[in-house]
């Protein structure tokens, strides 16, 4: 077949993929490879449909031929920044995003995607210079101010960051992560009944997100209504298991419970996740004071006297 029928077979991978049948263009895309595997394009339309079909390694594999085939190819090294974000290889996807910027500073996208890797990485006043870069380039970029107002809760900026998220929920009010964003700075500011309903809604377009029962369980403590609060950190529990965290806070509520047995082993829960949590390790030993275990509950606090001690002198 000639270099002209190639190039029809991957026109009909990328129609695919506007169609959204992603099987059918990773198809073409191999077809088309077969036909001319030196086609940079079909290499990165090969990379997209694995990335939507959730191999992202595999599309990660095409974005380097693509790339390799063509070191000029914005969108290719874009792509596989992206990939590196799905696989949780940030530094790797930074250096992808920096490629990209480089052959084009006008890529608001790229821009975007080095302030998601930052952010991941902790970086976060390198994330909001991003952030604020993309929304230089396109101000209706509701994922870069949903960026924005997570490097600002990062920097401790809350109420930037509110006004961050309350723009990128005006751009995409569906967005989950944006609402619940704006629900753990309401928090941090003692908002709470604001930020109940900021995670009620995060949680209503994504019933999966761990992080928002959780945030939704702290709220309701705050508010001293332990029981809903309960109700919240077993559904953060059950969505995220190892949150050494969650299992904290769930033992502090049982406490409050006064269900002291069951928030002992939240606790121990907790520990067994983090053993560095010194938190968990204070609670505990109250947990076990309450339950009448005086020699337990002080070697217990003299744990948690050492590590918090250790994070004095880091």
């Amino acid at each position: 077949m000639s270099l002209h029928e190639s190039e029809q077979v991957s026109g009909a991978g990328w129609q695919f993929l506007q169609d959204e049948k992603h099987v059918e263009a990773l198809r073409a895309f191999d077809k088309a490879i077969n036909l001319n595997p030196e086609d940079a394009v079909a290499w990165r339309g090969k990379g997209i449909a694995l990335g939507r079909l959730g191999k992202h390694q595999e599309a990660l594999e095409a974005f380097d031929n693509a790339t390799d085939l063509n070191p000029e190819d914005v969108e290719g090294w874009g792509n596989k920044g992206i990939a590196n974000i799905s696989l949780g290889k940030h530094d790797e996807a930074l250096e992808a995003f920096d490629k990209a910027i480089s052959l084009n500073p006008e890529d608001s996208v790229a821009w975007r995607g080095k302030g998601v890797a930052s952010v991941r990485l902790e970086r976060y006043q390198e994330a909001l210079e991003a952030f604020d870069k993309a929304i230089n380039l396109d101000e209706r970029n509701a994922v870069a101010w949903q960026g924005k107002g997570a490097a600002l809760m990062g920097l401790e900026r809350y109420p930037k960051g509110l006004e961050a998220s309350d723009k990128a929920i005006s751009l995409d009010p569906e967005d989950a992560d944006a609402w619940g964003n704006k629900g753990v700075m309401l928090g941090m500011l003692g908002r709470h009944l604001e930020a109940l309903e900021a995670y009620d809604k995060a949680i209503n377009l994504n019933p999966m997100d761990a992080a928002a029962w959780r945030g939704k369980g702290l709220s309701l403590a705050r508010l001293a209504r332990y029981q809903e609060a309960m109700e919240a950190f077993d559904n953060a529990t059950d969505l995220n298991p190892k949150d050494a965290d969650a299992w904290s806070d769930k033992g502090v509520v049982l406490g409050a419970l006064e269900r002291y047995q069951e928030a002992l082993e939240a606790f121990d829960k907790a520990i067994n996740l983090d053993p560095e949590n010194a938190v968990a390790w204070d609670n505990r030993g109250i947990a076990l004071e309450r339950l009448g275990r005086p020699q337990q509950a002080l070697e217990t606090l003299d744990n948690s006297t050492d590590l918090n001690s250790e994070d004095a002198e880091a």
